[in-house]
């Protein structure tokens, strides 16, 4: 199975890593519109490189795409992507607005590819250990469940890519970026939802 990668940041190296370990499974592009890092990303992975990710979807060669981009343009690239019938796996959160994630579902089941987006957490041993034991009834109907995180980034890390922490691209802050993982966790573990709603205060 051919894999593609469109963006080169700190995202794109893990998945590029996970494609690497997986048996019969080769990341053949990458897309970048910067050309000095796109063509750095490929010559370590030893891929093809494209400026344009238009051009390199058009492959007849790529069954899987890999979206790592800002999280503001996931839905746009995606469904073009989908119109390519490739497969996609996009990096959380799907987009920033639920009418691009909606957007983005309708354009992969037009087109009859998968999507996924990467909740990798739900993976981990103890939360695999614990799905298990949720689903086989060891504590009883589950009446309720609650996360708390702390989360914290340093300045340098909203400072290492211009899109950070915007509304335009970010979505907002830590809730959509990094605290998504346990709103995730919490419909992984007690869902589905009914319904949803919020407290908020400055």
């Amino acid at each position: 199975m051919n894999f593609a990668i469109i963006g080169t940041g700190i995202a794109a190296e893990v998945h590029a890593k996970c494609i690497e370990e997986i048996p019969d499974t080769r990341l053949i592009a990458v897309s970048s519109p910067t050309e000095e890092k796109v063509k750095k990303f490929a010559l370590i992975h030893n891929c093809d490189y494209y400026t344009n990710y238009m051009e390199m979807i058009e492959r007849d060669d790529i069954d899987v795409v890999c979206i790592t981009t800002p999280s503001g343009i996931h839905a746009k690239i995606g469904i073009d992507v989908a119109k390519y019938k490739k497969h996609l796996i996009v990096e959380k959160p799907i987009d920033i607005s639920l009418e691009n994630a909606n957007a983005l579902v309708k354009a992969c089941h037009d087109n009859d590819v998968k999507l996924s987006i990467i909740f990798q957490r739900r993976f981990s041993d103890d939360i695999v250990k614990l799905k298990k034991m949720l689903d086989n009834g060891k504590f009883g109907e589950i009446n309720f469940g609650a996360a708390h995180t702390k989360v914290y980034r340093t300045q340098e890390y909203y400072e290492s890519a211009k899109w950070r922490g915007t509304w335009k691209m970010d979505g907002g802050g830590a809730l959509i970026n990094q605290s998504i993982h346990y709103v995730d966790l919490l419909y992984h573990l007690a869902g589905p939802v009914d319904e949803v709603f919020a407290y908020t205060a400055t």
